[in-house]
């Protein structure tokens, strides 16, 4: 049993932040929160100032990495993974262990499946590192 486990089973809603429904980064909000006590921006609704709707934004479509987040060529726990879905929308999932991760089907729930499962594997943007995860910011 991993600490995912919890979380698998959560019911997908459109623009989800809870506590019925959430989609893949209300899931993320979510896991950050319960497990790292880490807030993460919502970027679902209104913005505190524009440095989180920039920031989420970012991350989310993976164009330049924010400050908070940094690229990583070897996954661990709480990593995000960045897919492309489309032209324009991505997708994001929490890294559980090399090569799951748990994430938000589209429609459907949370769930726990490879990052090189075929529906991914030729969309994977990038794996993501906040920077409250790495050793050297946490001292």
């Amino acid at each position: 049993m991993s600490w995912a486990d919890e979380f698998v089973g959560l019911p997908y809603g459109d623009c989800g932040r809870g506590p019925d429904a959430w989609d893949c980064w209300g899931l993320v909000c979510k896991v950050f929160n319960e497990m790292l006590a880490i807030d993460l921006p919502s970027y679902a609704s209104d913005y505190v100032d524009s440095r989180e709707r920039d920031e989420s934004s970012a991350l989310i479509e993976a164009e330049n990495c924010p400050p908070t987040w940094a690229p990583v060529d070897q996954p661990e726990p709480f990593d995000l993974a960045l897919f492309r879905l489309g032209a324009h929308r991505c997708h994001v999932g929490i890294i559980v262990a090399t090569p799951m991760m748990l994430h938000m089907a589209h429609g459907q729930y949370a769930k726990i499946e490879p990052i090189s499962a075929p529906r991914w594997k030729n969309r994977l943007l990038g794996v993501y590192r906040h920077h409250l995860l790495v050793p050297e910011a946490a001292s």
